[in-house]
């Protein structure tokens, strides 16, 4: 309030901005001495980053830069916001993405949960979603409890709760197929690490909810973050894990999917990278042979010299084509 309300030139320069580029994130890179010239990028859902050489004395703004120079500014699809009450009456915000290729109702959706899971989905241009879309996938993000930003509860709720939250993602599901906007009946999951871990809980809670389930370097067994990866050898880690799954170590085999994987019918697809420190790599194989031994029919990517992530662009690309491919043969 402080700022808006006192004698600010960098207020009114914003100001100035958000007039000329409404429903925009816009950020300054940098200003002449005098500060009558700046560069700004502008981005937003639809808008994957512009840069512009702003005037403020003609107020003329001049295009010098795209930030993805390799994609069809014209035709993205809209990150609409959502909001829906949960069973117990909790309001729940999300984004749904629509699909390019059709009417939402009439085309498939992903359920993409977010990792962290104390972060939560931010308005704006996502890669991945975008192609999602173009490929004719609604895709449908649920700010679950759990997720900051809504309050001190919101946010307290997942702790010990790790697959509780899920039912927020299934409320929205069937919120948005009451109202006919998604076809509840043609919807796969898929999420990385915590949203790995709600991809491959989530069918094993609710089954019939989906049509396949795909899960990038997810977590499998809570037990295994006490003795494996980083975050248990850092300095009050295994407190830290305490805090975020509770202290009862029963509920941590009740809400690991190792411990449920008989559970799991849908298709499921495993993608891990093999130097997968933060959500190891080893407790993935033994999701994956334990599947093998109930005789669960699933695919499997593991990919070497990758970790909690892919910084190689044609592992990000054949890990993208082979979910296209995964997707496509359970919804269409």
């Amino acid at each position: 309030s402080v700022f808006f309300k006192r004698e600010n030139d960098t207020k009114d320069r914003l100001k100035l901005l958000t007039n000329v580029f409404p429903d925009s994130y816009i950020r300054g890179t940098s200003l002449t001495d005098d500060e009558n010239v700046g560069v700004f990028v502008v981005q937003s859902d639809i808008n994957p980053g512009i840069y512009y050489l702003f005037d403020f004395e003609t107020k003329k703004a001049l295009p010098i830069g795209k930030r993805w120079s390799s994609i069809d500014y014209t035709n993205l699809a809209y990150m609409e916001p959502i909001r829906f009450p949960a069973a117990d009456g909790t309001i729940i915000h999300g984004y749904l993405t629509k699909s390019k290729k059709g009417n939402s109702a009439d085309s498939p959706t992903i359920v993409h949960p977010h990792g962290g899971p104390e972060v939560q989905d931010l308005w704006g241009f996502d890669p991945f979603v975008q192609l999602l879309a173009s490929e004719g996938f609604n895709v449908l993000q649920v700010n679950f409890r759990g997720s900051p930003g809504y309050g001190v509860e919101f946010s307290k709720y997942i702790r010990g709760n790790w697959d509780g939250v899920l039912n927020d993602i299934f409320d929205g599901m069937r919120y948005l197929d009451n109202e006919g906007i998604i076809d509840i009946s043609r919807t796969c999951i898929y999420g990385g690490s915590y949203g790995g871990y709600a991809a491959t809980q989530a069918p094993i809670m609710e089954p019939d909810l989906f049509k396949c389930a795909a899960s990038d370097v997810g977590v499998y067994s809570l037990p295994g973050l006490y003795t494996k990866g980083d975050i248990q050898s850092s300095r009050g880690g295994k407190a830290q894990l305490d805090v975020r799954l509770g202290s009862d170590k029963q509920r941590h085999i009740e809400m690991s999917p190792y411990f449920n994987a008989e559970k799991l019918t849908v298709p499921f697809f495993i993608i891990h990278g093999k130097n997968d420190i933060r959500a190891p790599f080893e407790d993935a194989e033994k999701f994956s042979k334990k599947l093998d031994s109930l005789g669960i029919n699933h695919k499997k990517l593991f990919v070497g010299k990758e970790g909690h992530g892919y910084f190689n662009e044609d592992i990000r690309y054949g890990n993208n084509i082979a979910l296209l491919e995964f997707f496509n043969e359970h919804l269409n």
